[in-house]
């Protein structure tokens, strides 16, 4: 096995070494997670972390971290900073757990829905984020490589339009920033590798996670939306799908379905009459209990137009009464009247929104020992998509 010859000092054992390979170790992500500690002089190579390494000492250290196969490496100055990579589509949060299966949502207030954004940023990745921790100011450094996708991200546009932007909690903010023309990897930043640094010191604390922004170059404008309605109903053991339209231009048009609205795959694909007023229909012969959503995306000699997603519920639901206990509560909590094999998650969200638990079961209870004493909101959905929510009380 090759040697880690950029570990040179190792604390916080307790859920640490939780796998090994040639390429990289792995730490615990979730509670008590686990971490590596260097001195912010050692020198490091291309082995990464899967998980969290902290600095001790306030030289300028790019810390070796990784996630899925990846080493995508960040920087600070600041002694303590604490951080993780996660190569995980910031909507969902999801990332794999090297003992096998998935993690749930990660870090504590997962996901970040990049449709929640200030004014000031135009585009958000989705591929990644960093989850960094502390409490000294420092400028941070985040890197990118070919699976970044920063060309896309920018429609090949100028680095110059490139930016960090963190999660305050509720959206994602602009950080001014800065492309290095000589990229803390080695080499001149490109569109396919380099790095960026925020032009200021701020606390990492600020925000709950980081990852890239920016204003793409324009390109030519989209076509019209071509379908005046869209809809759809269930009819015996299928769903049955109706758009009108007064397109006289458009190719063809393409119906895909979700049950999460984040994976679709298509139902149909329909030519176009083109005539001034045209009704279409399609039909899912095998849809999922519960929540099925459905897009209709047409297709023009310009480019693909993408109505909003519609949502239709078909088949049996299971309606659920549910109770919590202790309710107030300072330890842990349990939802009594559920049947957890169908339980599709359970968060916890402030009164503000933010989530600060996510759980995919609850049936040895929840611990909300970090929870602040205040008033929250427990929700449980089901697996056919009913959501059933009662207020639950913090108090310490």
């Amino acid at each position: 096995m090759k040697k880690l010859l950029f570990i040179l000092i190792i604390f916080a054992y307790h859920n640490f070494c939780e796998a090994q390979s040639a390429g990289h170790i792995s730490a615990e992500r979730k509670s008590s997670i686990g971490k590596v500690t260097f001195v912010s002089t050692s020198a490091i190579t291309s082995y990464y972390v899967d998980g969290y390494v902290q600095v001790s000492g306030a030289s300028r250290f790019t810390f070796p971290v990784g996630d899925n196969g990846r080493f995508r490496p960040f920087a600070v100055s600041a002694d303590g900073t604490l951080g993780a990579y996660y190569g995980a589509n910031p909507n969902v949060a999801v990332t794999s757990n090297p003992k096998g299966g998935n993690y749930g949502p990660l870090p504590l207030g997962a996901p970040f829905p990049t449709s929640q954004k200030e004014a000031a940023v135009k585009v958000i990745s989705t591929k990644e984020y960093w989850d960094i921790n502390g409490s000294t100011k420092t400028r941070i450094t985040l890197t990118w490589d070919s699976q970044s996708g920063i060309a896309q991200l920018l429609n090949n546009g100028n680095l110059t339009k490139l930016y960090i932007v963190g999660w305050d909690g509720k959206k994602w903010v602009k950080i001014a920033s800065t492309y290095d023309a000589t990229s803390i990897l080695g080499g001149q930043s490109s569109h396919s590798s380099g790095s960026i640094t925020t032009n200021l010191l701020i606390v990492p604390n600020t925000y709950n996670v980081y990852t890239f922004g920016a204003d793409p170059a324009s390109t030519a404008a989209a076509p019209a939306l071509a379908t005046t309605s869209f809809s759809g109903s269930a009819n015996n053991q299928r769903i049955k799908l109706e758009w009108n339209t007064d397109s006289i231009t458009a190719i063809k048009y393409t119906v895909e379905k979700s049950t999460d609205s984040t994976s679709w795959e298509q139902v149909a694909s329909v030519a176009a009459v083109n005539s001034v007023s045209s009704r279409y229909f399609a039909e899912d012969l095998n849809p999922a209990k519960g929540k099925n959503f459905y897009r209709l995306k047409t297709t023009f000699p310009e480019g693909t137009v993408t109505r909003k997603p519609i949502f239709v519920k078909f088949g049996r639901v299971e309606e659920v009464s549910i109770s919590i206990y202790p309710n107030p509560a300072s330890d842990r909590v349990f939802v009594q009247g559920a049947n957890f094999e169908r339980v599709r998650r359970i968060v916890i969200q402030d009164l503000t929104g933010k989530t600060w638990i996510d759980a995919k079961s609850a049936d040895r209870g929840i611990d909300v020992r970090l929870l602040s004493s205040g008033i929250y909101i427990l929700s449980m959905e089901n697996l056919d998509g009913i959501i059933n929510s009662k207020k639950l009380i913090i108090n310490k």
